[in-house]
């Protein structure tokens, strides 16, 4: 083999992302509701504010990602291995900054923004980095340690549960800089790649607007996962509250009575000691959660190629619709701990299946010359309905019940899976594929 250990240290790198990825996405909102800057003056967080920090972030990642990808695809200036030490450093700079944090809302925010959009920048640019490898005559077994990388994400939320109960919120900005580090040490010593010649792509012109006019029923699904993908992130973002909702307070009294370092102070509703006793127990619960649904995707992915030789694309993705609907009219209906670590597991039949499935899908319905514009726009369905979800949830939190908002997310999903249905179910004749 060429490079010895790349595979090794490329599993690390995924390792390294995911597990930030786990701080940032699954608890940069504990993180911001924990701030007293960010609360009113009853202790309660400004849901809507924080709701619109953390879909900036996302914004400024998504540009990130579209600017920084075009950028690296020409310069010379340095190669994606340099782009990832340069915006790991970056990282390093942000936790620092979130550890040591003056009680000012403009740093708060532009910290907040900053790690969130650095977090997305860096995983395209990550898998990039394989091929470049593969391309100079190494061969990396990707889907292995991408497979080890969400196993990480879940370890990772797993541990930060139970690390918040006696750090608190600064637990957050420690693993952002702990796994920085080690991020700059793996980059550092994987070795550089020899084959660096930039290549010059033949540009495909087909705008967005002609890909949907081309392939209508392409739209169909687009606007379906956005409204799947919806509830998936509101649920994924402000699963603090939603867990404050599924316990009711007198539960959450409760458990603070039962805690080792239980202070009556904190029986008082609203109070500091309150607040940072609920906050323990809901990350240690969350924490859980997301290490069951994680942990849950890792079979569908790892046997996905055996899957589709069974059966049909487009039964597995009406299937995999059916199944986030379910799983969000259960979250609906959930009631108590073990019925939300159920609800979580069944992760492992919608976003684990629908993920790469959609890949196929591309794949099988459009076009060679316009495949990598449909994996894109299938891909940006995410982000998009994740910032639908940051923009809107943060207000509707606010406004209304737990209960309430998430109906609306199964109103989304139901709306989300019937446009999957009919776009997978199209026909050439129907025009809905040209």
């Amino acid at each position: 083999m060429k490079y010895k250990y790349i595979t090794i240290q490329y599993a690390l790198l995924n390792i390294t992302n995911m597990v930030m990825c786990s701080a940032m996405i699954g608890y940069i909102f504990n993180y911001l509701s924990s701030l007293r800057v960010l609360m009113d003056a009853q202790g309660n967080p400004n849901t809507t504010l924080i709701g619109y920090i953390i879909a900036c972030g996302n914004i400024l990642g998504l540009i990130g990602q579209s600017y920084f990808g075009a950028w690296l695809d020409r310069t010379t200036i340095m190669d994606e291995k340099g782009f990832l030490r340069f915006i790991s450093i970056a990282s390093l700079i942000t936790g620092i900054g979130m550890l040591v944090i003056p009680d000012t809302l403009f740093i708060v925010v532009v910290l907040a923004v900053l790690t969130c959009a650095i977090v997305n920048i860096c995983m395209p640019v990550i898998n990039t980095v394989a091929f470049i490898y593969e391309k100079d005559g190494t061969k990396i077994n990707y889907g292995l340690c991408r497979g080890i990388g969400s196993a990480a994400y879940a370890i990772g939320a797993f541990f930060l549960g139970r690390l918040w109960v006696a750090f608190g919120k600064n637990t957050i900005p420690f693993y952002i800089i702990i796994f920085s580090i080690i991020a700059i040490l793996v980059l550092t010593s994987m070795p550089n790649v020899e084959n660096t010649k930039k290549e010059v792509v033949e540009k495909n012109d087909l705008s967005y607007g002609a890909f949907f006019k081309k392939y209508k029923a392409a739209i169909l699904l687009a606007v379906g996962m956005i409204g799947i993908y919806f509830t998936h992130q509101m649920i994924n973002v402000y699963l603090k509250v939603i867990i404050e909702g599924i316990l009711g307070e007198q539960e959450i009294l409760a458990r603070i009575q039962a805690l080792p370092s239980y202070d009556s102070n904190a029986l008082n509703v609203g109070s500091e000691a309150y607040n940072i006793a609920k906050d323990s127990i809901i990350a240690k619960i969350q924490g859980t959660a997301v290490f069951v649904a994680a942990m849950s995707e890792l079979p569908p992915m790892f046997l996905f190629s055996k899957i589709i030789k069974k059966f049909d694309i487009n039964k597995v993705m009406v299937f995999a619709a059916g199944m986030y609907l379910v799983k969000h009219i259960m979250f609906y209906l959930c009631k108590g701990e073990v019925m939300l670590y159920f609800v979580h597991f069944l992760q492992m039949l919608g976003y684990a299946v629908m993920l790469p499935a959609l890949v196929y899908w591309v794949n099988e319905n459009i076009l060679e010359s316009d495949r990598n514009k449909g994996q894109s726009i299938m891909m940006m369905t995410l982000t998009i309905g994740g910032l639908i979800a940051n923009i809107t949830c943060g207000y509707l939190f606010d406004a209304f019940t737990v209960k309430t908002v998430l109906l609306i997310g199964v109103i989304a999903t139901i709306v989300g899976a019937v446009l999957v249905y009919s776009a997978v179910s199209a026909k050439k004749e129907k025009g809905l594929m040209n």
